[in-house]
């Protein structure tokens, strides 16, 4: 494969680093140029990306075009900048026409609350648009404008998800029945309070969880997110992962879909064609299809470890000999992109 020189825009942090530093391990050149600076907003930066027209407040579009006169570029990324100009992709092709723009996400770019006017306006300049959240979304994108779409499963950065052993100390504070990590949405809280309250002891982590702190005793809820190493040790000391969807989104697999399974840890997820086309239910990961369902299974595993850690490394296993990387799905991406 053809090393690349390649402007990534947009969102940088996140799983994004992740796909950057993956770019640069495969040995392409990779520039980055931030859609946020920062990450404080006035009321009136606010109120324009609530009516979906955000102040482009990094100068992206200035600083892509001032780039792109660097004649040896092949590939813009865009990875759910949101300020990109229709204008300023026509300029990029008329000074490098070869160059192939392609945009990224993985969110379900058709709802309002994730895109925006730009984006929509936009659509049909790119080469070709990657969704990785549903299937159908690839269609969705068609019908919106999108010369090309495709879909890609969400990957695992094998530089990170791991199976760790973790020392006394740190076992110690991580360790949990069952743990969720995710952002506070009203559905997935009320089913753990209610789990809580039959005596079910959860470990919440994650943001907007403040106000259910002291909610009940078996619901600990730590209010903050974790990232990278702390989230792996976090997982790997649990013995069940909890894998809800946000129902924001109408997601039917996530990041976490993957991730939890590429440490060897045990995921209990709900029931998905998604998740059922990645993982073979009772043999490589638990799915659950209601809260009695969930209640269940918690209870089985809990007191089944041999169980619960079999199927935790025939996940790990499947991640690998299936080879849900990061590595993978970019190799992948280039090598379409190549061929538009």
């Amino acid at each position: 494969m053809k090393n690349q020189n390649i402007i990534l825009v947009g969102v940088t942090n996140g799983k994004a680093r992740q796909y950057i530093q993956t770019l640069k391990n495969l040995g392409h050149n990779v520039q980055t140029i931030q859609s946020h600076a920062v990450e404080t907003y006035s009321i009136y930066e606010k109120i324009r990306y609530k009516i979906r027209l955000p102040i482009d407040k990094n100068n992206l579009n200035q600083k892509l075009l001032k780039s792109i006169k660097d004649k040896s570029i092949n590939i813009i990324i865009d990875f759910k900048s949101l300020v990109l100009r229709k204008t300023t992709m026509e300029k990029i092709r008329q000074i490098s026409p070869s160059i192939k723009i392609i945009f990224f996400s993985e969110d379900d770019m058709s709802r309002n609350h994730n895109n925006s006017i730009y984006f929509l306006n936009a659509i049909k300049n790119y080469d070709c648009v990657f969704v990785s959240n549903q299937k159908h979304l690839a269609e969705t994108m068609l019908r919106l404008g999108a010369k090309k779409s495709h879909f890609q499963y969400k990957s695992f950065d094998e530089t990170l998800c791991e199976k760790i052993t973790l020392n006394k100390s740190e076992f110690d504070k991580y360790k949990s029945d069952v743990t969720f990590v995710g952002t506070f949405e009203k559905q997935r809280a009320q089913i753990m309070f209610r789990l809580a309250k039959k005596g079910i002891k959860i470990v919440v982590w994650g943001n907007g969880w403040s106000s259910w702190k002291n909610k009940h005793t078996n619901l600990i809820v730590k209010d903050m997110p974790i990232y990278g190493n702390e989230w792996v040790k976090v997982i790997n000391a649990s013995k069940i992962n909890l894998n809800f969807l946000r129902k924001i989104n109408d997601d039917l697999h996530t990041s976490r879909s993957v991730d939890i399974p590429a440490c060897a840890a045990f995921m209990l997820a709900e029931r998905t064609t998604e998740h059922m086309d990645l993982f073979v239910e009772g043999k490589e990961a638990e799915f659950f299809g209601d809260e009695k369902e969930l209640e269940t299974k918690i209870m089985f595993y809990l007191k089944n470890d041999k169980k619960r850690n079999d199927i935790a490394q025939q996940a790990y296993n499947k991640c690998r000999s299936s080879d849900y990387s990061h590595s993978k799905k970019i190799k992948e991406i280039i090598n379409l992109i190549n061929k538009l």
